[in-house]
């Protein structure tokens, strides 16, 4: 795989070598690919960049006991040794996003990210749609307003709980927050119908009062 590094223009000209050299391999009448469904999904296009993903990293104010940053004790609300950001804007001036860019904005929470602005002004300019995911621990007027500008445009919120003790438990934040985060998604869908709540099961979420509560 390729894993981006602080050099922004380095890991752009490694991304598309390693993008051409999986072109090239599965040229034939057997292509090692064959076997995957993604494969099969493949058209030929004009190479631009169609789906872009711009993770907030380790920025999030929730503690979900499924979430692998807890699971491995790593130090949470710290810069990555490469900047997503960057990289797009590197993609974009090397004229290799799509007119149709889809943007989605995962892992960590966007609306508690230092450089949010940011990252609402790159999609702003560059998206024919975004889905953002979050928490909706924190409701975000920016946010917001970008749901509402674009009918494609939608949030997906993971709830993983029907009562706020099962959600304080799951997510590890306070009492309150369950209602808090319920409260915000009303919020946002005053702005936009694509509101899609999640749920992940997990042994301690799955019992009868979570499941009818959460529905």
């Amino acid at each position: 795989g390729v894993w981006p590094t602080d050099d922004v223009s380095a890991t752009v000209n490694t991304f598309l070598q390693t993008r051409d050299s999986i072109i090239r391999e599965n040229q034939g009448d057997n292509p090692p690919c064959a076997g995957c469904p993604q494969f099969q999904l493949c058209e030929h296009t004009d190479g631009k960049i169609k789906v872009l993903n711009l993770g907030a990293h380790t920025y999030c104010q929730f503690s979900c006991i499924y979430c692998d940053w807890q699971k491995y004790d790593k130090e949470k609300n710290k810069s990555e040794s490469y900047d997503c950001l960057a990289i797009a804007k590197e993609l974009k001036r090397r004229g290799l996003l799509s007119e149709h860019l889809h943007i989605e904005c995962a892992l960590g929470e966007i609306t508690v990210h230092p450089k949010k602005e940011e990252y609402y002004d790159f999609i702003t300019e560059n998206a024919a749609s975004v889905a953002f995911f979050s928490n909706a621990g924190v409701f975000d007027e920016q946010l917001a307003e970008i749901l509402r500008m674009n009918k494609q445009n939608s949030i997906y919120t993971s709830i993983d709980a029907g009562t706020a003790e099962t959600f304080q438990l799951v997510h590890g934040v306070g009492k309150n927050t369950y209602r808090h985060v319920a409260e915000n998604l009303k919020k946002y869908r005053s702005y936009s119908e694509n509101i899609f709540l999640k749920y992940i099961i997990i042994e301690e979420n799955c019992a009868e009062k979570d499941l009818t509560g959460f529905i």
